[in-house]
Parts: structure tokens; C-alpha cells; sequence
């Protein structure tokens, strides 16, 4: 019940939003048409506002990310009714300001409409929890009810109402939050940045992945650097000093030889120790023996917490994306089991188009954000090496619903 209520009030909250972001449209079109421009102009500010706030909720509810992008800035700042009317047109002369205010005048039907649909179902199962209670009293006196679609004609069907009732909510319970699916669909789909501004945003988003993916390349070779120095390589300069130890007193004393040479074993064999290690996080075994499949199986039955895959792949995936996928995987369980309060978590892995999807859900409290320098955000850095992307929907109260979408590569012609 506590999922249905978290969804009931994301409907709550859209519903409203929808008409809100209609009255503004409605507004804008008014003042246009009676040539009031410096209204115009601040409504205008207002549509663009309610268009990213739209963007903003698909993301956080269904964990669709719906980038916008503006070719002109608004200048609302501007005094007077001439350069008002010249904002104006500046807004009108960009698409994506259309698009906007299209969005504005359509949206509370379709939008409106996907939000409505689950409060008019918790409406009419409230009236058919009351039908056994009502009937008696005005059955004769008033129209026989439907609740639901199912008919109430005497006190008999009012149970059967009420318990048909019940079964709708639980179903309901259950699928509520296909609502913000669909809804985030429709936002992606109405919403998006032109081709131009999304060719544009691609060739940046590309240069700060080569920037981010070359940074981390070179603090990887820095860590090992490290790890390298600080462990194996210590261990292996003090086994050579006891060899050499051992070599000057093997005849003078044979047993003090013995006990060096022990000694540096013990240093050479947790040396080797500590390299396997240092492999395994750069590539672990089970991976390269068995493939990504087997190796993300063999992660879910490790999990701390309850944890359920399905995996949905024609083809094995290859090269450098199958660790990436199998770290990000590991990581979002690992963060899952450090701070959601998750009882379950539900892993995905399937085919998606030409691309690979990754969902992690859980059932914790939700509240996961993606913070500059956090584990998310270091996630969604080494995918964007892949050009690939990490999604988070984590509303307060949850569910948590991690998307990772890769594309596939094509294969090598050789």
C-alpha cells in the first residue's frame, strides 16, 4: 500500500501540474492575441520553466532523461513594450520555444489523462467499499450503481462490488507505476531537444567523456602505480634482501639461512597473493573464463540482500563493455546494500534495441541522487567512455530504479 500511496501522490503532483502548465499556455496565447507583450514576455520565462520542471519529474519519477536545449536566451529583464515585443519574437523564432507551448495546450489531455487514471480508480473503489454500507439505506430510492464496471442491484453484488473493488486495487498496487513509465515516455517523446541542439549537446558530451574517460585512464594507472608499490613490490625488495641474507650465512649458519629463506617464501607468496587481487579488480577471473552473463549471476547470488536476474541477451556481449557492465552492476548492489534498507533487489539484463540495459530496482527507502564525485556520478563517467548512459529514478519512500543503457558495439571486421 505504501508504493500505491508514493505513486497515488506522484499522480497527485503531475495531475496538477498539467493543468498549471495549461492555464500559463492559455495565459501566453491570451496576451499574444490582445498584443500585451511585456506579460507576454514573463509568460514565456514561465513555459520554459514548467518545460524542464516536466523534464526534471520524468527523470525522477520514471528515470527517463529528457535533455531540453534553447537556442536563445529569453530576455525578460528588458524595460518597455518595444523590447518586450522584441522578446517575443525571439521566443517565436525558436522551436524549441514552440515546442514548448505546444506541449503547454496538450499536455493536460494526455499527460492529464495518464494521471487521472489512477485517482479514478481509487475514487471508485472507495464508492464500492461503501456500497455493502450504502445500499441498505438508498438502494430502492436511487439508480442501481456501477463500481467499476461492475453492476450493483441488490446487497449481494454491493459484496461482490466491494471485494471486485479490493482486486482492483491490489492489481493496481502492483502496476501503478507503469502510470510514471508512460508518463516519463510521453515527456521523452513530446519534450525533446531539436536535431541540431542534440547534434550540438552530442559533440560536447563527447569531448568531456574523452576528458573524464582520459582523467580517470590516468588515476587508474596511478592507483596500481600505488598498489603496485606499496604491497608486491615492497614484499618482493625485502624477499630478495633475506635472499641475499641467506646466501651470505648458509654455510656459517645453516639454520639462520633456512629461517630467511622461510621467510622471503611467505613475502614472495603474498606478494603473488596481493597481484591476484590487483588482477581481479582490473578483470576478474569469472569474467574472462565465463562471460558477462555467468559473471553477473555469480555477483546476484553473492548479494548480501535478496536479489533476483533475469537476463535477456542474443549475444554475448565482448571487450572492455562486459567489465564495465559487470562493475557497474556490482557497484549498484553494493550501494544498494549500503544504504537503501532494501529487502529485494530485481536485476535486468537484456537487449534493448541496438543497445544494452542494465535495470537495478530495489524496494528501500529511495532518496539515491546522483552527486558530482559520488559513486553514481563516477558510474555514469566510465559509461560515457562506451557512450553510454545511467538513469537514477529514487523518489523519497522508493522504489530505486538504476537504468544503464550501452550501445552495442558492432563487431570488429578483421
Amino acid at each position: 500500500m505504501s508504493r500505491i500511496a508514493s505513486d497515488l501522490r506522484r499522480a497527485v503532483r503531475l495531475h496538477g501540474r498539467a493543468w498549471r502548465d495549461l492555464t500559463v499556455g492559455l495565459l501566453w496565447v491570451c496576451c499574444l492575441v490582445v498584443l500585451w507583450f511585456p506579460a507576454v514576455a514573463r509568460l514565456s520565462a514561465a513555459v520554459r520553466r514548467g518545460a524542464e520542471r516536466q523534464r526534471s519529474l520524468a527523470r525522477q519519477y520514471a528515470g527517463r532523461t529528457v535533455v531540453g536545449g534553447y537556442d536563445t536566451e529569453l530576455d525578460t529583464a528588458s524595460a518597455g513594450y518595444a523590447a518586450a515585443a522584441v522578446a517575443t519574437g525571439q521566443f517565436l523564432a525558436d522551436p524549441a520555444n514552440r515546442r514548448d507551448l505546444r506541449w503547454h495546450l496538450i499536455n493536460p489531455v494526455v499527460g492529464g489523462g495518464l494521471s487521472l487514471f489512477p485517482l479514478v480508480l481509487l475514487t471508485g473503489a472507495v464508492w464500492g467499499w461503501l456500497q455493502p454500507f450504502l445500499f441498505p439505506v438508498w438502494g430502492d430510492t436511487v439508480d442501481h450503481p456501477w463500481v467499476l464496471g461492475f453492476p450493483v442491484h441488490d446487497e449481494t453484488t454491493a459484496v461482490l462490488g466491494a471485494i471486485w473493488c479490493l482486486i482492483v486495487v491490489m492489481i493496481t498496487s502492483r502496476y501503478s507505476h507503469k502510470i510514471m513509465d508512460w508518463h516519463g515516455a510521453w515527456v521523452a517523446a513530446s519534450l525533446p531537444a531539436s536535431r541540431e541542439h542534440a547534434l550540438r549537446r552530442r559533440v560536447a558530451d563527447l569531448a568531456q567523456s574523452r576528458r573524464a574517460v582520459l582523467l580517470l585512464e590516468a588515476y587508474e594507472l596511478k592507483r596500481i602505480e600505488r598498489d603496485l608499490h606499496d604491497g608486491p613490490q615492497a614484499k618482493l625488495i625485502g624477499s630478495g634482501m633475506n635472499l641475499g641474507a641467506a646466501e651470505a650465512v648458509i654455510e656459517s649458519d645453516p639454520e639462520q639461512a633456512r629461517l630467511l629463506i622461510t621467510t622471503a617464501k611467505a613475502h614472495i607468496a603474498d606478494a603473488l597473493e596481493e597481484i591476484r587481487a590487483l588482477v581481479r579488480g582490473i578483470q576478474p577471473p569469472v569474467l574472462t573464463d565465463r562471460g558477462l552473463s555467468d559473471a553477473v549471476a555469480a555477483v546476484v547470488r553473492e548479494s548480501v540482500i535478496d536479489a533476483t536476474l533475469e537476463i535477456e541477451l542474443a549475444a554475448p556481449v565482448q571487450g572492455p563493455l562486459d567489465t564495465a557492465l559487470y562493475f557497474a552492476v556490482n557497484e549498484c548492489l553494493a550501494n544498494a546494500a549500503k544504504h537503501s534498507g532494501a529487502t529485494h533487489i530485481a536485476v535486468r539484463l537484456y537487449d534493448s534495441g541496438s543497445d544494452i540495459a542494465v535495470d537495478v530496482t530495489d524496494d528501500g527507502r529511495g532518496g539515491a541522487r546522483s552527486r558530482p564525485g559520488g559513486g553514481l556520478d563516477g558510474m555514469r563517467q566510465r559509461l560515457s567512455a562506451f557512450d553510454g548512459s545511467l538513469d537514477v529514478a529514487s523518489p523519497p519512500g522508493g522504489p530505486t530504479r538504476i537504468r544503464i543503457t550501452v550501445p552495442r558495439p558492432e563487431p570488429l571486421i578483421t
